[in-house]
């Protein structure tokens, strides 16, 4: 991109000739992107909301959970159903 803060120098071949001060590179959306993801440090990140886990460990949470809950009910069971003693 063109700025052209100074008067043009001349003509060659019919095209204005500038500074090179006046010239500025132009970046595309993606560059844009690109550079601003490298600036960011893990420190400046906040933390996140929350973790997503793995597909095994999420099977394994679940298989947890599922051994918890079959412990509590047998534990129901052996103190006679939550019955209160009748």
């Amino acid at each position: 991109m063109i700025h052209p803060r100074h008067p043009v120098k001349g003509f060659i071949g019919g095209e204005c000739v500038f500074p090179r001060t006046c010239v500025q590179d132009l970046r595309s959306a993606e560059r844009w992107k690109t550079e601003r993801r490298r600036k960011v440090l893990d420190t400046q990140l906040p933390t996140p909301a929350a973790r997503i886990h793995s597909r095994a460990a999420q099977a394994r949470l679940k298989a947890d959970k599922e051994a918890n809950k079959k412990a509590q009910a047998s534990l129901v069971v052996e103190n006679g159903g939550g019955l209160g003693g009748r």
